[in-house]
């Protein structure tokens, strides 16, 4: 690590409902994965976490915002398919939204806080 490369803010996201965490940077990713590939086995897989962890992940999305996030197609001569839902795709993009609004902020109120007399505190 160098010492002389300047400070700056990072920010992680996370949505909670009644104190208790449901929406965060992993679910950000399962979600993106399931977006680009429709498998959430292969998206699990990517990640390096279970398939049991990553339906957990989504059951308690679901739960969460009582609305549906995948539609899971079971089966078939090709294998089965996971696709998210228009509400699926509308939180997906309005966390990614949200997140990108909030860090824009922090960069731009940084400043205020971290530097002094016109010299960044290193």
């Amino acid at each position: 690590m160098n010492n002389k490369e300047p400070l700056e803010p990072s920010v992680k996201l996370c949505l909670e409902r009644g104190g208790v965490r449901f929406f965060g940077p992993g679910t950000l990713e399962l979600l993106e994965r399931i977006r680009q590939s429709g498998s959430l086995r292969l998206s699990c897989e990517q990640m390096g976490v279970s398939y049991s962890k990553g339906r957990k992940m989504l059951r308690k999305l679901e739960e969460m915002l009582d609305v549906p996030v995948v539609q899971c197609i079971r089966g078939g001569s090709n294998g089965g398919s996971t696709q998210l839902t228009e509400q699926g795709e509308r939180i997906l993009e309005q966390y990614k939204n949200f997140e990108s609004h909030l860090k824009e902020y922090a960069k731009e109120t940084f400043s205020l806080f971290f530097v002094e007399e016109g010299e960044e505190i290193r």
